[in-house]
């Protein structure tokens, strides 16, 4: 039994030690892998401020105006699913629900949760291969949702430029 015992201590040991504070191998986030020593983000991840996201079909850009100046971050999914990240911080997603379908690249949508000094927003998304056109129309969450405060258009890209 101590022989058992003293076999697994060393073979402890010996991982402990495979590890230190300067190997690359130990020093990956989540959704990193470390390939040849450098931590390489996987397939469809992304960092956010610290926050990692994982996603299928991502564009990324700065929305820019008045009411809200963000690094965002666009995920088209399956089945007209979308997420919106907005870098506040905290990175949040706002979580937008489709409320009309224009065509299979073209959509209306609205902000599940409010973002950007608090306002909801309708979104009006346009979806290209390499791109994604979007307008938002801020409006308060006490207020109708057809009297705009505010408003702003951003091209989002495939790469983080």
């Amino acid at each position: 039994m101590k022989t058992i015992f003293f076999i697994f201590c060393i073979f402890g040991a010996f991982l402990v030690s495979s590890c230190n504070d300067d190997d690359p191998n130990c020093m990956c986030r989540a959704f990193e892998d470390c390939i040849d020593d450098k931590c390489v983000l996987q397939p469809n991840a992304f960092y956010l401020g610290t926050t990692g996201i994982k996603g299928y079909n991502q564009f990324f850009g700065v929305l820019e105006n008045s009411t809200c100046r963000d690094t965002i971050m666009f995920d088209v999914q399956p089945n007209e699913k979308f997420s919106l990240w907005f870098n506040q911080p905290p990175v949040i997603n706002t979580g937008p629900a489709v409320f009309q379908k224009f065509s299979d690249t073209s959509f209306a949508m609205i902000t599940a949760i409010p973002l950007c000094e608090s306002y909801h927003a309708t979104i009006f998304a346009t979806i290209h291969t390499d791109s994604v056109n979007l307008r938002f129309n801020f409006w308060s969450p006490s207020n109708d949702p057809s009297i705009i405060r505010d408003s702003a258009r951003v091209t989002l890209f495939k790469e983080w430029k």
